[in-house]
């Protein structure tokens, strides 16, 4: 996130200004030289501590010991070139080759599917080590064709040792990641720790339950995370070129856009949630399904306003707001913890837990954005909220009235979902025509 944001706005910069042409350059050379210095860093530091756990505090048969330690030293040597690929892989990012990054996404996983056949089908012994071997071969192959691809194709992927120690670009690309990594974290522990509250209070049946419901979370937080990816670039590009009315417009319609796409595959999923965990899990864990649909809640509220924090990332004064969103987010535990102790039903506990920190951090984005930027907050309500609490309305009436009318097989999921995309349409087309229909990045 840190390389490709300033390597999207060294690209605006230039655009502005033909003659600093050698920016996105000066950027891509100074994160090589950070990333050689991390990722040494990271393995000077780590793998003696990894070394001696496994050796040490470990619990691991003697037999499988040499594997163990054979597995480690490729997982370190894999890890080291993970590190120095990032440059490469953000200015793909950056320069929003989406097809491109599609492609080679594509093959790695046509790859691991051949991986797959060949430690089913032919290999013969450890397989752990040869899973292994094989894995990480297929990942450097992937990290060589990027770069290769990189070094081909963009004129700015030259390496300039006079670009290599820039102290104030290294500051900056420090500090940006610092902030970054700090709001990351929490989101990262607050997870873990409610798994250990839950588990503590409520015993292992609602900790499975609610397991099943971070999965859940997981992949529609990759979805979203996909999507914001591929419009991030350009809300920071059109800031670095001074057309900031662009910008805004364009994070408000991710918002929106995004927001829409979730509510009209979720909200049937709310009405189909026990056939759904049925045909996935068979005999799903006690309250699942409701812990789905507070989790999923939670997406929305979140997600409302992500292309907002794509803004204030794009321009650069995270500070205060990744500060904020750490805390937020470890807030989650705390929050289930008091709960619990003050005797609130399970479901209620988790309700409050997970769903008001979203709140406070969709709402303090366009606080922030508000103060930063000088947007109102009329803009939010009229260009996010109404419309997305307008599709929201429509498609519980209709998931509702169909769930209703129809069987509660999972077939007719599919069929629901159908129908909510085409009244999402319509109401942008026909409510908010301002909104509907324009191309996010041109």
């Amino acid at each position: 996130t840190s390389n490709s944001r300033f390597f999207a706005y060294a690209i605006g910069s230039s655009k502005k200004h033909p003659e600093k042409k050698d920016v996105l350059c000066e950027w891509f050379n100074t994160s090589i030289s950070v990333h050689i210095c991390l990722a040494f860093l990271i393995c000077l530091i780590f793998y003696p501590i990894g070394y001696l756990l496994i050796k040490y505090k470990l619990d691991i048969p003697q037999e499988y010991f040499n594997t163990a330690i054979i597995v480690f030293n490729i997982s370190t040597i894999l890890m080291f070139f993970t590190i120095l690929q990032i440059p490469f892989f953000s200015l793909f990012i950056a320069k929003q080759l989406i097809f491109i990054r599609t492609i080679i996404g594509l093959f790695q996983r046509l790859l691991h599917l051949l991986e797959a056949l060949i430690l089913y089908y032919i290999v013969k012994g450890n397989l752990i080590l040869w899973h292994s071997i094989l894995s990480t071969s297929i990942i450097m192959l992937v990290y060589i064709i990027t770069i290769s691809i990189a070094f081909i194709y963009f004129p700015e992927c030259k390496i300039h040792f006079k670009y290599w120690y820039n102290k104030t670009k290294m500051k900056e690309l420090f500090s940006f990641a610092s902030f970054s990594l700090f709001g990351g974290l929490g989101s990262m522990f607050s997870g873990p720790l409610t798994n250990v509250i839950v588990n503590g209070f409520c015993g292992i049946a609602y900790n499975a339950s609610l397991n099943i419901a971070q999965q859940l979370s997981t992949k529609l937080s990759t979805f979203s995370s996909a999507v914001l990816t591929a419009v991030a670039p350009e809300i920071t590009t059109k800031l670095a070129e001074d057309k900031l009315n662009e910008s805004i417009d364009l994070a408000y319609k991710s918002s929106l856009y995004l927001t829409t796409l979730l509510i009209t595959i979720l909200v049937p999923i709310f009405f189909w949630i026990n056939p759904l965990l049925e045909l996935w899990l068979g005999d799903p864990p006690i309250n699942s399904n409701w812990l789905s649909i507070i989790i999923m809640s939670a997406i929305i509220i979140l997600e409302s306003t992500s292309g907002l924090s794509s803004l204030l990332l794009a321009n650069g004064e995270i500070k205060k707001y990744q500060i904020t969103l750490g805390c937020v987010n470890m807030s989650v535990a705390l929050i289930a913890y008091l709960c619990f102790y003050l005797k609130i039903p399970v479901l209620p506990s988790l309700a409050i837990a997970y769903i008001l920190p979203r709140i406070i951090i969709s709402l303090g984005r366009v606080i922030f954005l508000k103060q930063i930027l000088k947007v109102g907050y009329k803009k939010v309500f009229f260009d996010i909220y109404l419309p997305c609490f307008t599709i929201l309305s429509a498609s519980i009436l209709l998931s509702y009235l169909l769930h209703n009318l129809c069987s509660n097989s999972i077939y007719i999921l599919p069929v629901s979902i159908i129908i909510n995309c085409i009244s999402s349409g319509l109401i942008l087309i026909y409510l908010f025509p301002r909104l509907s229909f324009k191309p996010l990045v041109m």
